[in-house]
């Protein structure tokens, strides 16, 4: 029985080699930039309907802001750097409220070092009781290539929690290939490509 969702960003490399690295346990989905909030809530309602889910993991790149209906993940005030609620901030504090979800982590590199990633997680913790948000502080992936899949701030190795030992054979680290602060989000055209949500019975895995 599925109890976890993986978030797989489609601009990671490989995606497929990560997707089909899900454990039994662990609903997928990969996202475009431009995917809907409300196809990915179908999907999930589909698959859990009113069951609870234990965790979710977000996969995407190092810095990357990013995240559905062409938004970000959140949003900065320009004068004091803070941290805004924005409809994609407010769609995963509705998922994790609606589902239970007693943690989040970000499988990104080095999320930690960013100020503005650290009062993220914060504001997710301090916005839903009971949510710990995990989180790296060096490189996440392959071990092989100077990456671990450990969020440091909690202290969980994650790649037994999401994934099966098929995970071996993804050969990168989930560093950023964009050179765009996330402070100051490039135009999200250049990097839409179409809406696809994929889950394990797309590649033919139960």
């Amino acid at each position: 029985m599925r109890s976890k969702i993986v978030f797989i960003d489609s601009n990671l490399n490989d995606t497929n080699i990560l997707f089909n690295a899900l454990n039994d346990e662990t609903f997928g989905i990969i996202y475009d930039y431009d995917t809907s909030r409300n196809s990915i809530l179908q999907q999930i309602e589909n698959e859990f309907g009113g069951k609870s889910v234990s965790r979710i993991a977000i996969c995407c790149h190092e810095g990357v802001n990013q995240f559905l209906e062409n938004g970000n993940f959140f949003d900065l005030d320009e004068s004091t750097n803070e941290v805004i609620k924005n409809p994609n901030t407010q769609f995963i504090f509705d998922l994790l409220k609606t589902y239970n979800v007693s943690n989040i982590d970000y499988l990104a590199c080095s999320s930690l070092k960013y100020e503005s990633w650290q009062k993220f997680c914060d504001l997710i913790e301090n916005e839903v009781e009971s949510v710990t948000v995990g989180a790296s502080e060096d490189e996440t992936g392959n071990l092989k290539y100077g990456g671990n899949w450990v969020m440091e701030n909690t202290g969980d190795i994650i790649d037994n929690i999401y994934f099966s030992e098929m995970i071996e054979y993804y050969k990168y680290l989930l560093t950023s290939t964009f050179t765009f602060s996330i402070i100051d989000p490039p135009a999200t055209n250049r990097y839409v490509s179409h809406q696809h949500i994929y889950h394990k019975g797309d590649y033919g895995i139960d």
